[in-house]
């Protein structure tokens, strides 16, 4: 649902059904087969190595960055055992895990938070820079100084649909600047790669 004037997103749900138009009838289907997904071109790439905004593209077109991981988790961490789980028939995420918090470690509060999943293309063990595609990202409030806040559930939908690949996903969690610009933190392996079909 969209604001007329602005053109602001209000709300939105993913369908499970294909809807189309064909010869001007409208066909409905169950199952979607064969899905073309939204080409990555250089109108719509992101290539970013500081800074993430995830705002800076429509929610549910991929777009394919590179991040500079090599100075994150020092003052504020992703820390403990974090889980991914994906059900691709309705797809639906669950970020969660065991003993899982996010640190601050610093004598100030934090500003605006947002939890990111990204697809990989590479591990991130011993690399500074990633490339890949941001599938999701979440809202977290500020936390305050020298604090962690712990056993931190989410579950949301997926609204962008990566291209077909192998991808290792992994956690990303950034900061609003001064500049209403998101930085990233922390970053964290969420394990195996993932076949994304």
């Amino acid at each position: 649902m969209k604001e007329k004037e602005s053109g602001s997103i209000l709300n939105y749900k993913v369908l499970s059904s294909k809807i189309s138009l064909e010869s001007n009838n409208i066909l409905i289907d169950k199952v979607v087969k064969n899905v073309e997904l939204p080409q990555v071109t250089d109108a719509n790439t992101l290539a970013s190595t500081k800074n993430i905004d995830a705002t800076l593209s429509d929610i549910y077109t991929p777009v394919e960055s590179s991040l500079n991981i090599a100075n994150v988790n020092k003052k504020l961490k992703l820390v403990g055992g974090w889980k991914l789980e994906i059900d691709f028939n309705s797809l639906m995420v669950t970020i969660g895990g065991v003993d899982n918090s996010i640190q601050n470690l610093d004598y100030k509060p934090t500003n605006d938070l947002k939890l990111m999943v990204y697809f990989s293309n590479q591990n991130i063990t011993g690399i500074k820079e990633i490339d890949g595609f941001e599938l999701l990202n979440l809202d977290v409030s500020p936390i305050s100084a020298f604090t962690k806040i712990e056993k931190l559930n989410f579950t949301t939908n997926i609204t962008k649909l990566v291209p077909a690949g192998e991808y290792y996903p992994i956690l990303v969690l950034t900061e609003k600047n001064e500049e209403g610009k998101y930085v990233m933190k922390s970053t964290l392996s969420l394990g195996e790669k993932y076949i994304w079909q």
